[in-house]
């Protein structure tokens, strides 16, 4: 019942996605909604689903807040890149040091064997095509990252608020200027463009401050949720204390919200100003930036999208998941009696730490979808706010060149 109401409120925050995305982000995120209509139902998979949504919503938060631009930043081509053949081939070698894509083949041949069903995935299993995006992106981002070396994992889910920012143990690429200003991030570069910076970088500031503490709240609440709704808690001698803690927090969260939502309308009000003194001020040296910022903002709303819809579809398929995981455990206990009958120690590790993740992601899945879906949104609006910035200025270039 708790999947099935937050899959509806997910589907209106989709909805949002949807209406102020592009083409592209969508017809890559319905993909994956295809693929995983034609899966058999998995409980680790979904789980999957999730953490792979939260390391887009990483990657989105770097790109805005953490990683230099200028106007000839290299790593910006790399982001938004095609995906090619050596680099699937780059990024499964890569998937082989996750125990998941290391065993799932062994996993899913046993599972196929009892269902009675012909035929057996791939080595990998199925590979999204927004896995391979997350991991292109991760490659281009993030420095020392290669095959047995400083990969992190992927799919074990956040349990502070801190982890849902930035990866462990894993630094940014160095970025230099050749030409032209090198700014600290996106979002300093976009402001950098407006006529009046000084007077936005404080709005944006308070407005992030309050987002943070919206973001806590939401993950309180949740964890305390989940709390009052698992069954083996009837009874505990800390039920009713949570349930009025919840009743404090839901309050606190409210007034959190509207204190945000009114600092992000004052921000966006002096974003519009801004664009309305842009179409009359144009300046022809704003444009290189201009077009490296239009493909990374693009990128930012693509990958958005791209992780509510992992969000929506790992509850969708959670409800039907959760009968089968009795029978899915069952599967990884029989590869585990395999592996020691052939003496493969190294499965039987590889399966132990499958089992361990699945048990650590299932308690915070609930928060991680809260959390995860609220950064989704806000990262796809604050990316369409200064998409707005940059399209005034290359609006007014392609006219210049057309006159020309």
């Amino acid at each position: 019942m708790k999947f099935k109401k937050m899959a509806q409120h997910l589907l209106l925050s989709l909805f949002v996605l949807f209406t102020v995305t592009s083409c592209a982000g969508i017809i890559s995120s319905l993909k994956e909604t295809g693929s995983a209509a034609l899966e058999d139902p998995s409980v680790e998979k979904q789980l999957n689903r999730i953490s792979l949504g939260i390391n887009i919503i990483k990657t989105n938060h770097d790109i805005l807040y953490n990683m230099p631009v200028s106007s000839d930043a290299e790593w910006v081509d790399k982001i938004v890149a095609e995906i090619t053949d050596e680099t699937k081939k780059r990024i499964e070698g890569q998937l082989k040091e996750d125990p998941y894509y290391a065993t799932v083949a062994f996993t899913d041949r046993i599972k196929q064997q009892r269902q009675n069903k012909s035929g057996i995935n791939n080595l990998f299993g199925e590979i999204s095509p927004l896995t391979y995006q997350f991991y292109n992106r991760m490659n281009a981002l993030y420095t020392d990252i290669d095959i047995h070396n400083n990969i992190p994992d992927i799919y074990q889910a956040p349990t502070c608020i801190d982890e849902y920012k930035q990866f462990k143990d894993v630094k940014l690429i160095e970025v230099e200027a050749q030409k032209g200003t090198r700014y600290p991030n996106v979002e300093e570069a976009v402001i950098a463009l407006t006529p009046d910076p000084d007077t936005l970088k404080d709005a944006r500031s308070e407005w992030n401050e309050k987002m943070v503490v919206v973001a806590e709240l939401k993950q309180t609440t949740s964890e305390l949720e989940a709390f009052i709704d698992d069954d083996n808690n009837v009874g505990h001698s800390e039920l009713e204390e949570k349930k009025e803690e919840l009743a404090v927090k839901k309050v606190e969260l409210e007034n959190a919200e509207k204190s945000a939502d009114e600092q992000e309308s004052i921000y966006s009000e002096l974003l519009k100003e801004a664009v309305v003194v842009l179409e009359s001020e144009y300046d022809p040296e704003r444009v290189p930036l201009a077009k490296k910022l239009d493909k990374l903002l693009e990128a930012v709303d693509t990958g958005a999208v791209q992780a509510g819809v992992l969000f929506t579809t790992a509850i969708a398929k959670m409800t039907s998941s959760i009968e089968q995981i009795e029978f899915e455990l069952k599967v990884f206990e029989d590869v585990k009696l395999a592996s020691w009958f052939h003496g493969n120690d190294t499965i039987i590790q590889q399966m132990n730490y499958r089992q361990d993740r699945i048990v650590k992601n299932a308690i915070y899945a609930i928060p991680n979808i809260t959390i995860g879906s609220y950064y989704a949104v806000k990262q796809s609006l604050i990316a369409g706010k200064y998409q707005k910035i940059v399209e005034v200025i290359l609006d007014a270039y392609e006219a210049e060149q057309k006159q020309s």
